[in-house]
């Protein structure tokens, strides 16, 4: 790769953990802790790891010339099992409390 090709890569600004936080990273593999591959489902997995990764020391950088598009998309059977209007009763109850703690 060119330098001129590169130099967006020097235009980073660090931002602090935030709970909740659910950015995309790039970040090598083989330093980062490894991810808990018992999630299944909907929710809360990625946002766990970024905790474990926080907790790590690692520190966060925006690349602002460098995004991520996700393109729109029906919600999941997942997603309408955890947030939907047939979700549990147990899980109402607890998303209700995670949302006034916030």
């Amino acid at each position: 790769m060119e330098r001129s090709e590169a130099s967006h890569i020097d235009k980073y600004y660090r931002i602090e953990y935030e709970e909740y936080f659910e950015p995309y990273i790039i970040a090598n593999k083989h330093v980062l802790p490894r991810y808990d591959e018992r999630f299944r489902g909907y929710g809360m997995n990625k946002i766990s790891h970024l905790l474990n990764v926080a907790a790590h020391g690692f520190k966060f950088n925006v690349l602002p010339d460098v995004f991520v598009c996700a393109l729109e998309h029906p919600k999941s059977r997942d997603w309408k099992n955890t947030y939907g209007d047939d979700c549990h009763v147990i899980q109402k109850v607890s998303l209700k409390k995670q949302n006034t703690l916030r």
